[in-house]
């Protein structure tokens, strides 16, 4: 009779261990689940699809931004000159275009060329620019290709 006893207390605590095992799976498995429908989401919402990085060379369009008179003087405590450098695809693809007027090297240079004082000054043959605010608009005001078989 002690036996059958154990037997059943035995089942039970197995069962009850078997079921608090398959809740703990559950739990894992359903946050697992929800943290990959986030993903997806956030790239279906925020992804690059590289439609523009496979048309376009940031540093030869930026060059003929520049040949054609566009400067973008900038401070690196400004949050807009930073989105606009990287926009541009960062400080080393920028170059020349991009004047850092934090830089003494600069702060000269800044105060005699920049007409409204203020970061971020864009200028297209030294007149300030107050369009858009994108390679688009960029390449509008200068002529410069933003899509082109040269720059591939």
């Amino acid at each position: 009779m002690g036996s059958k006893k154990n037997k059943n207390k035995t089942r039970r605590v197995k069962t009850k261990a078997l079921a608090k095992k398959n809740k703990i799976t559950f739990i894992i498995t359903s946050i697992l689940v929800l943290v990959l429908f986030t993903l997806i989401v956030i790239f279906l919402i925020f992804g690059d699809f590289g439609e523009e990085s496979e048309k376009v060379n940031l540093k030869d369009f930026n060059e003929c931004l520049f040949e054609n008179g566009m400067r973008i003087y900038g401070m690196q405590w400004c949050p807009s000159c930073n989105q606009l450098v990287e926009m541009l695809g960062g400080s080393e693809t920028a170059g020349s275009l991009y004047i850092e007027c934090s830089e003494p090297i600069n702060q000269r240079r800044c105060e005699l060329e920049m007409i409204t004082g203020s970061v971020p000054e864009i200028q297209v043959n030294e007149e300030v620019y107050y369009g858009e605010r994108s390679l688009e608009g960029f390449a509008n005001v200068t002529g410069c290709q933003l899509y082109s078989e040269n720059y591939v």
